[in-house]
């Protein structure tokens, strides 16, 4: 790990058996309550002593907003939500998932049963029972920020104080990563959860504390918290730069990135963004380019300072750290320009015109690029891929259009190449490119879905559906963009995990 070495054999030999790690966990936890997260904590230490000095750490939040993962609406409530609340599992570095409230669980056809922990309970001490769980699903259901993640599983049912099981409405193979969604007492504006710290009150003012029957607490330098309202005409970057928090999290939504502080950290998320295809129409229904372009194009170059440096380069359509890639003959994400030419010069593009561009009798390799005007990031983007496919011998033109434009552009078929994003759900669904109807369906060849709902539902191996994808290439997948967590410079251990900002918060110390 990167923030602060191992802990000590004793340390991690209690720890194992305080908790209970991994997706089928069938151990006992020896009657000790606890929350949560505990199976998060992957930070360890070499050090004989954690060095246990409090280091004053101060995160913004907003006070008229509410604290419950399923009514917030400011992104930085949202991110205190990985402090304050668990789920029955939670997503680790490498897109796999660990138990953390539940103890085990049984996937069956449409159906996944879980067994909740003996001993899990919320930061209040309340055990966990199948009717919390049932509750937060049913809230979670409702919400904006949850519904489109869990709209692939229809329902709940309680089977008994300890056991729910989930009805899939389609088989999925990674649906387990679905069921991270918080879990709470009660769905009122600030409800008990069952992360690491809880909201607590200190002569009216707020402030998150770590649970004391964690096993973080023998470890942990930071047992409190400060909150600063950053609602109150203070937004939460001049709050940073003044010095009123610890933290600044830039998601780049809009569009900009100031480096704040010569202390950053990048947390990874499931944006994807892409190069959309008309499959229907033009030379772009041409199987054999679209494998070129997917082959050739430099996804570094393209996506790396268009994106401001803060972007992951994907050369499948999963993000790159997922664990199930490993050992996957996956394109290169600098491309291979000279097996892309091949390519081209196979199918009879082998000269080129007095501009260099590859032409096979009169026919040119001239196409456009769609892109949505608003997004400046976007736009320089399209600008990279049109000089990378220069390299290639494919004249480029870029058609800018209003978003109102560039969607009926869409909808009507009238493109070539469009530069999307979507943020996908942690199972890393494709359902909405493949699904009629769905938001970046423009211009995919319908025959390309029986493949992925084949994938989807365990009947194709991954690598055999990659196989699939290098084949038809209906999209091409360019990177994963970023988050970035800026900090005081005095701060030191900082370690994010995927979409989590706060992973290490408990270990953060000072420069001596």
């Amino acid at each position: 790990m990167r923030v602060i070495n191992r802990i000590i054999c004793i340390l991690i030999c209690l720890s194992l058996a305080i908790i209970l790690f991994g997706c089928k966990d069938k151990e006992e936890d020896n009657g000790k309550s606890t929350t949560v997260s505990d199976t998060a904590a992957k930070t360890e230490t070499t050090e004989t002593q954690v060095n246990k000095t409090a280091t004053e750490i101060t995160v913004g939040y907003v006070k008229n907003d509410s604290l419950n993962p399923y009514k917030s609406k400011s992104v930085v409530n949202r991110e205190l939500m990985y402090l304050l609340h668990s789920g029955l599992f939670q997503i680790n570095e490498d897109l796999s998932v660990a138990s953390v409230i539940a103890k085990s669980y049984n996937i069956k056809g449409k159906t996944i049963e879980v067994e909740i922990k003996e001993n899990a309970i919320f930061s209040d001490n309340t055990p966990i029972n199948a009717h919390h769980i049932a509750l937060s699903f049913k809230a979670a259901k409702s919400s904006p920020a949850y519904s489109e993640p869990l709209k692939g599983i229809s329902s709940i049912e309680e089977i008994s104080s300890r056991k729910v099981r989930f009805l899939l409405s389609a088989g999925d193979v990674y649906a387990l990563n679905l069921l991270t969604f918080p879990i709470i007492k009660s769905n009122s504006e600030n409800p008990v959860g069952a992360g690491r710290y809880s909201l607590e009150y200190k002569e009216k003012k707020p402030y998150l504390k770590l649970n004391n029957h964690s096993f973080l607490y023998s470890i942990s330098r930071n047992n409190e918290i400060k909150l600063y309202d950053v609602s109150e005409g203070v937004n939460e970057q001049y709050a940073f730069m003044t010095h009123k928090t610890s933290v600044h999290i830039n998601t780049l939504d809009d569009y900009e990135y100031n480096k704040l502080s010569p202390k950053t950290a990048p947390v990874e998320t499931t944006k994807l963004i892409f190069i959309g295809i008309n499959e229907k129409s033009g030379i772009t229904s041409w199987g054999w380019l679209r494998r070129a372009v997917n082959i050739g194009i430099n996804r570094t170059k393209v996506t790396g300072a268009p994106l401001l440096g803060q972007s992951l380069p994907a050369s499948t359509p999963f993000h790159p750290l997922f664990f199930a890639l490993r050992g996957l003959e996956i394109t290169n994400s600098d491309g291979d320009k000279a097996r892309a030419i091949n390519i081209f010069e196979e199918n009879g593009f082998s000269s080129k015109d007095a501009a260099g561009y590859r032409k096979r009798g009169n026919v040119t390799l001239s196409l456009s690029v769609l892109v949505c005007s608003d997004n400046p990031l976007k736009v320089d983007l399209a600008k990279a891929f049109r000089q990378d496919m220069k390299e290639l011998g494919i004249k480029v033109s870029i058609a800018e259009k209003e978003y109102d434009e560039y969607i009926g552009a869409l909808k009507s078929g009238k493109f070539d190449f469009y530069i999307g994003e979507i943020n996908l759900c942690p199972n890393f669904a494709l359902d909405s490119f493949f699904t009629k109807g769905g938001e970046t369906s423009f211009g995919i060849n319908e025959k390309c879905q029986n493949d992925y709902f084949s994938f989807k539902s365990g009947k194709m191996t991954l690598g055999a559906y990659i196989e699939s994808f290098y084949t038809n290439v209906p999209f091409i997948p360019l990177c994963y963009r970023r988050s970035v967590m800026s900090y005081d410079k005095t701060i030191t251990g900082v370690e994010t995990a995927f979409e989590n900002p706060y992973h290490s918060i408990y270990l953060w110390g000072t420069l001596d």
